[in-house]
């Protein structure tokens, strides 16, 4: 699923001769030296916890830098760390010594693929037009509600500065997870929220003075337009 994008030390390495096939003890014993040596080196162990904190994690977080572009490849592979930590979220947080903290880590630092009004295609040129950005920016639209659920992509598709989640994320599972559309869908949509994206539009207070000769009133109104006096 990362192969693309990760250096993997080749078993040709680490197995005696080169033989795929080597197997006795003598063969072992030297596997074993070999692979004591490359961790000493620091070669990380393939397991999911240290793929996600040692290369998901640092990898978004240079993503971030201003004025950083993304090419297609970039946001491919972008868009399929975030699919092996939806896979492995569970088994990373039951692992960790600070779960609450390594959880505020992936909120902050895990990139996703937002567009404004119309969703886009993950083969839209060489540099995407999109933005990445944290799942607190974003808002969740029908594709991950659900579609007896109010289109947030319909209602500010207008709006430059309100951002909804890339669709594509439903396509990027693995081959060998087996799940209906729904059953996809719902996983995807909880796993997002987990990371903070937001189904329904935040109250924003504002004060306004309405009429300059009310002096000492101010009035709030939220985004409904709902007007009280405060």
């Amino acid at each position: 699923m990362l192969s693309p994008s990760l250096n993997v030390v080749q078993p040709a390495t680490i197995r005696s001769n080169g033989k795929a096939n080597a197997g006795s003890s003598s063969d072992i014993e030297h596997d074993d030296t070999i692979v004591h040596l490359l961790l000493k080196l620091g070669v990380c162990p393939a397991t999911p916890f240290l793929i996600i904190q040692r290369y998901i994690l640092p990898h978004h977080k240079r993503s971030r830098a201003p004025n950083t572009k993304i090419s297609y490849e970039e946001a491919l592979i972008l868009c399929i760390q975030v699919s092996y930590v939806k896979s492995h979220v569970q088994l990373l947080l039951s692992q960790a010594e600070d779960s609450v903290g390594l959880m505020q880590e992936l909120k902050d630092t895990m990139l996703l693929r937002s567009f404004t009004g119309r969703p886009s295609q993950l083969g839209d040129g060489a540099v995407m037009a999109c933005n990445f950005l944290v799942a607190s920016q974003l808002y969740l639209p029908s594709d991950y509600t659900g579609r007896d659920q109010p289109g947030l992509e319909k209602v500010f598709c207008d709006d430059s500065e309100i951002r909804t989640v890339d669709p594509c994320y439903l396509g990027t599972d693995p081959p060998g997870l087996t799940s209906e559309p729904e059953e996809r869908r719902e996983a995807w949509s909880s796993f997002l929220q987990q990371l903070g994206c937001r189904v329904a539009p935040d109250l924003i207070k504002k004060e306004l003075l309405l009429n300059p000769g009310v002096a000492g009133k101010r009035f709030a109104i939220n985004s409904r337009g709902n007007v009280a006096v405060c």
